[in-house]
């Protein structure tokens, strides 16, 4: 028989945990079940429990035995060449290159890197068709640095573009940069999809970031699509606690964010909660700046020159981190 004053403070202390979401009924034979239970309704969220209490920062991601296990070079025209990777863990179809300048690839140190992910390749497939436009728009961005442009295997599927699969891939890729090239401090840049790929990068690699670049990219991505599995999806707004880290190593904070207001590919949910929670972590507008720009296309959503011009614009004026 079970005891009515201990069944009682169960669910006293249920109904607590739930902050008036759900009633919860518990008792000695179903406690497994009921805390399974409990599980599933924080996860998937109660009307009085906010997002950021639901799913707290996460740890710094592992790689999970993902790693790039070595390279081959393949020289081209021009100032850039191609890099070949092999990996520990297989990737879509087989594809993991980058396009490098030729000083990092012919193994000399430049005096500055600069990271560039490119947008989501999708089912038109333009990444594959046109692979030297991902350099044409780093270098709309930038023209002074010596571009390392990772292409997105993953990019070309909604099932597998933002995922952590993609993420712990290109963390490979930087994290072997650092340690066969010589590449210390860098810079990182992406646009759109890429862009939520260099936020991560930033948010992981925060002792190695100088600055990043990000044009129309989704940082708050379960704001802008609530059905998103969060285990399944990198989400930059679940991590951004580690923006506020500090350290002897760590690198300061400089990010600047721009956007059409007007973008057809994203709403404003898909930027503006993650601004909200910079700004209640104590960062600054000298820290992390958002800019609306005005783009020119149909979508409204290319904006990497746009960026490129921002950047000029408050390096003359030296009122920000650049």
């Amino acid at each position: 028989m079970v005891d009515s004053a201990s069944n009682t403070a169960d669910t006293s202390i249920f109904n607590q945990a739930l902050k008036g979401g759900y009633q919860i009924k518990a008792t000695t034979k179903n406690a497994f079940f009921t805390t399974l239970v409990l599980c599933l309704l924080l996860t998937i969220g109660s009307p009085s429990v906010a997002a950021e209490d639901i799913i707290p920062d996460f740890s710094e991601i592992s790689l999970n035995g993902q790693r790039i296990t070595g390279h081959e070079v393949k020289k081209l025209f021009g100032n850039m060449d191609r890099i070949n990777f092999s990996v520990a863990k297989p990737v879509p179809k087989e594809k993991f290159w980058a396009f490098v300048c030729d000083k990092l690839a012919n193994g000399e140190t430049p005096d500055h890197v600069s990271f560039y992910w490119h947008g989501d390749n999708g089912p038109n497939k333009w990444v594959d068709r046109e692979k030297w436009q991902i350099v044409k728009h780093a270098k709309a961005i930038r023209s002074d640095t010596c571009w390392v442009t990772p292409y997105r295997p993953h990019s070309r599927s909604n099932k597998t573009w933002r995922s952590y699969k993609e993420m712990r891939y290109h963390l490979a890729v930087v994290d072997y940069f650092i340690e066969n090239f010589g590449v210390g401090q860098f810079d990182v840049y992406g646009h759109s999809g890429g862009g939520t790929v260099a936020t991560m990068v930033l948010q992981e690699r925060r002792q190695h970031v100088r600055f990043a670049g990000i044009s129309s990219s989704p940082l708050a991505i379960k704001k802008e699509w609530p059905r998103v599995n969060n285990w399944w999806v990198y989400d930059p707004y679940h991590h951004i606690r580690k923006l506020s880290s500090s350290g002897p190593e760590i690198q300061p904070v400089c990010l600047l964010i721009v956007r059409d207001p007007r973008d057809k590919a994203m709403s404003d949910k898909a930027v503006l909660p993650y601004l909200d929670r910079v700004r209640k972590l104590g960062l600054s507008d000298d820290q992390v700046r958002f800019v609306e720009v005005r783009a020119t296309d149909q979508r409204r959503h290319r904006t990497r020159k746009n960026l490129g011009w921002e950047m000029k614009k408050l390096k003359k004026k030296g009122d920000f981190c650049l």
